[in-house]
């Protein structure tokens, strides 16, 4: 039933990435010296893809303020797990560009760390909802094969009460 789950999920962040942009980002951070690190991951579904990358910096004593102790207390108990959608018009359907060769053609997207940011990589919603797909098929198919063959369970339960000529 998890599997099952797991696929419409997917079909369904598939078919709302054509409309919605939703990201879900996992922030982190720790103290460096009187500065904080900070690493946001991330991922978005738009365009029928799911894109993945990170991204960190050092927040300084300009950013902090002068309590640099209550300032990296106050970012210890930080949410650490956020959520938002945006309107899917915002983005450019070219990011990432295309990864090269075979993939690209397959739908997957690439585009290198530039500027502080790290690389994205862009998967085709195709791909989670063929993986996520493969269990609940073979148990549908499971299902058929056992309701066609004679003798099968489904059988045995219709002529429970019956007596044997």
């Amino acid at each position: 039933m998890i599997s099952f789950a797991l696929c419409a999920a997917s079909v369904g962040l598939w078919v709302r990435g054509y409309t919605t942009a939703d990201t879900v980002m996992w922030r982190t951070g720790h103290p460096v010296d009187a500065n904080w690190h900070r690493m946001d991951y991330m991922s978005r579904s738009l365009h029928g893809r799911l894109v993945f990358w990170r991204s960190g910096r050092v927040m300084d004593r300009q950013e902090l303020g002068d309590d640099i102790a209550g300032a990296h207390a106050k970012l210890e108990n930080e949410q650490t797990l956020h959520h938002w959608a945006n309107e899917i018009r915002i983005f450019r359907r070219t990011w990432p560009a295309p990864a090269e060769g075979f993939a690209g053609v397959l739908g997957f997207r690439w585009q290198s760390a530039v500027g502080g940011s790290s690389a994205r990589l862009g998967v085709p919603m195709w791909l989670f909802v063929t993986v996520t797909s493969v269990i609940p098929a073979l148990r549908l198919q499971r299902w058929i094969r056992n309701r066609k063959r004679p003798g099968s369970d489904a059988d045995a339960e219709e002529v429970e009460g019956a007596v044997p000529a």
